[in-house]
């Protein structure tokens, strides 16, 4: 009996890795569509440890991570997704990330190839800019499945995106990877340009007027989540700069030159050395930093000093723009300043400085007058209250301090 039964169970292995093969190889033929089941053996119950180690997997208990993603005729990303994990395994959180290189599991260091965070789908509470994720399901047995649109893209790039789930024991899975071509479009004469840099997702945006005209994928330095304070050499600025010179036939092809560090991040930094916030070089504090330049000689990897590179042929079309001139504003926003910081710290209104300086004042922290301008005294004072209550150190109004201090928008 036991020569019979043997042969039968080995038949069964074969014949459902055949199954397993065929169902991932049609999936490869949709185009710019890849469905992707990833088996997670190594999560499954202890009583089968043993041949989770071995890689011997029950057709019937196979738990499942997929992701499926398409260029959409009206120039959206959707993704449609799918995580479906072992009973006993809980899920923290699900992730879509996206970057111009294929993302592997526990060989890619996320500092150095730039790798967007698109969008966090479970929970959806974590992230309060993806409402379009719409996870469905409540725990394992179900699993969670949602659907997302993304819009957050360059133009002209090829695109990997993937699926990223953490669990409640730390590991962080990933499904395989989509790729997704974005075509290429023509920059039109820009009447009023302007420059939105976004470090959370890789993009370099021109505007006319509040209007995004096109994208651009961009790299930075090691550090791109990090708000630069000092040179530091990896990181790169967040806040409002101006292009000051324009260098045809610089170091790294053709450069803008920013007008990094301004006078907000001179105050920061004079608060940050103050405060014992900033190391010492050769028995100083170490100095702010500068020369930030958005450049060419590309982007496969974070790679600069603290600047925003580009491919060449995206410096030729910028240049060939003379309207991208002196003067032209630059915002750059990231994980300490973000869009909506920035539209607060250039459009808020006196009578909310008022009650912001009133708040500081109650909790101790401000003692001038509540007159609705932001002086010296008021960014001091800012200041002091982020690093108490252990908030990015902006010294300006930004959202996330105005909520704490109970003023709303």
């Amino acid at each position: 009996m036991k020569k019979i039964f043997l042969p039968l169970i080995v038949a069964a292995v074969i014949i459902g890795t055949v199954y397993t093969t065929i169902r991932l190889a049609g999936s490869n033929m949709k185009p710019q569509v890849e469905a992707v089941r990833n088996r997670v053996g190594s999560l499954f119950s202890d009583n089968k440890s043993e041949n989770a180690r071995k890689g011997i997997f029950d057709l019937s208990e196979s738990k499942e991570i997929s992701l499926e993603a398409s260029l959409q005729k009206d120039g959206r990303v959707k993704a449609v997704w799918k995580c479906r994990l072992p009973d006993n395994i809980k899920v923290e959180s699900v992730e879509l990330l996206r970057s111009g290189s294929r993302i592997e599991a526990g060989e890619m260091d996320f500092s150095y190839i730039p790798v967007a965070k698109t969008a966090c789908l479970y929970p959806k509470e974590k992230s309060k800019s993806t409402p379009a994720a719409n996870p469905t399901g409540t725990g394992n047995p179900g699993g969670l499945q949602g659907v997302y649109s993304d819009t957050s893209f360059a133009d002209n790039y090829t695109y990997y995106y993937a699926l990223s789930v953490t669990t409640d024991k730390g590991e962080m899975l990933l499904s395989n990877n989509v790729e997704v071509k974005i075509p290429a479009k023509k920059l039109p004469v820009v009447s009023k340009p302007t420059i939105h840099i976004d470090k959370k997702n890789y993009t370099l945006t021109i505007l006319d007027g509040s209007l995004p005209v096109k994208k651009y994928p961009v790299a930075m330095g090691r550090k791109p989540e990090n708000r630069k304070l000092i040179r530091d050499m990896a990181s790169s600025p967040e806040g409002i700069y101006r292009i000051i010179v324009l260098q045809p036939n610089a170091t790294y092809y053709r450069a803008y030159d920013l007008d990094y560090p301004n006078k907000t991040d001179e105050f920061r930094y004079d608060f940050a050395v103050e405060k014992g916030l900033v190391g010492e070089e050769a028995g100083s504090p170490i100095p702010i930093g500068g020369e930030i330049q958005i450049h060419g000689r590309g982007i496969k990897h974070n790679w600069t000093a603290g600047c925003i590179a580009l491919r060449n042929e995206d410096m030729d079309e910028l240049f060939a723009h003379t309207e991208i001139n002196a003067g032209t504003k630059v915002i750059i926003t990231g994980y300490e300043l973000t869009p909506e910081d920035i539209k607060t710290i250039l459009y808020i209104k006196p009578d909310r400085i008022s009650k912001m300086q009133e708040a500081l004042k109650k909790a101790g922290f401000y003692k001038g007058a509540c007159d609705g301008t932001i002086g010296k005294s008021t960014m001091r004072s800012i200041g002091d209250f982020q690093i108490k209550n252990k908030l990015p150190l902006t010294c300006q109004p930004d959202e996330r301090t105005l909520e704490k201090l109970g003023i709303p928008g």
